[in-house]
């Protein structure tokens, strides 16, 4: 199945998708600086939850707009 890039149905995906990675992405990075560090990972819900379901939407809506602009001069 293919989504032209610029639809809303690429949206959808698109922020699904940035919301899974920032799921994963968050608390394995914050893993990673806790061995730098030296530190104990400590798994948040606010940190490790809430942050991804704040910032990846915006991140998604910002790429899907310079997709559908790339789209768009094609």
């Amino acid at each position: 199945m293919r989504f032209e890039k610029g639809s809303v149905k690429h949206l959808i995906i698109s922020i699904v998708l940035t919301i899974i990675f920032g799921f994963i992405i968050f608390p394995l990075l914050d893993w990673l600086l806790a061995l730098f560090s030296k530190n104990a990972f400590q798994y948040s819900v606010k940190e490790h939850i809430i942050s991804p379901l704040i910032i990846c939407p915006p991140v998604a809506i910002v790429c899907w707009l310079f997709d559908r602009r790339k789209a768009k001069k094609k």
